[in-house]
């Protein structure tokens, strides 16, 4: 379904996709519908599959209630395409749904013809008709992997600093990055270097900041040796030397 992934801990995405029922999720739908860069489709001729009835009995030892060819509940699909990158904790949070509904979109165009199943003809063919909109401009054939490598960047470089490497590495996969990363892992390698060294600057200074703090708690007659381990004199006693 235009290549969906759900979300590890603390995605980020401009782009995303969910499912909503009318049936109990009225108030999400419409705040979506209003608030959100988004189109949607309701799908309510789509039924289950064979496949997927044997995956529900591999998965819960059990047959499910329905049959294959039995419709499903009613359902509307959401495709977003948000102008900056966007936590799914908080596009769960304000349409008040548990964070694993939302699934990361690495291919906005087939996300959107999915709306009508362009691309799936063993599935209901929906009428593009279907689909409305609100603030979203839809995507050419070509939009996918180049917007997906984007956000990937995007969230690259607002990296927290981290004390080693391997942290970094670690953080990159768990974002969903590690194609972009492994990619370009110069740059990015460069990118945590920098970063070490703009830190070791400003506990430098802080400790600079800190040792003229001691000197003028001390007052001018003591004599304070700073971190290198030279002494420091106050300026009122170098006259007498």
């Amino acid at each position: 379904m235009g290549e969906t992934q759900s979300p590890p801990k603390r995605l980020r995405s401009r782009q995303c996709m969910f499912v909503l029922y009318p049936e109990s999720q009225e108030t999400a739908i419409k705040y979506a519908q209003e608030n959100f860069p988004c189109a949607w489709a309701l799908h309510d001729k789509d039924v289950h599959t064979e496949k997927a009835y044997q995956a529900y009995i591999e998965k819960n030892g059990e047959p499910p209630e329905w049959r294959p060819g039995d419709l499903k509940k009613p359902h509307i699909h959401f495709v977003c395409s948000f102008p900056n990158a966007r936590y799914f904790s908080g596009i769960a949070r304000d349409l008040g749904v548990p964070v694993n509904t939302i699934r990361k979109v690495n291919n906005l165009y087939k996300a959107y013809v999915y709306l009508w199943h362009m691309l799936d003809p063993d599935k209901y063919q929906y009428s593009k008709d279907i689909v409305g909109s609100h603030e979203f401009e839809e995507p050419s054939e070509h939009a996918g992997m180049t917007q997906m490598e984007d956000d990937q960047v995007q969230i690259l470089l607002d990296m927290p600093t981290f004390d080693t490497f391997n942290e970094l590495c670690r953080w990159a996969y768990e974002q969903g990055c590690w194609a972009t990363f492994r990619k370009n892992y110069s740059m990015w390698r460069d990118q945590f270097l920098e970063r070490q060294r703009m830190r070791e600057m400003a506990q430098s200074l802080q400790e600079r900041l800190a040792l003229q703090e001691r000197i003028a708690a001390l007052g001018n007659s003591q004599k304070v040796t700073d971190v290198d381990g030279f002494g420091i004199m106050a300026d009122s006693l170098k006259g007498n030397f």
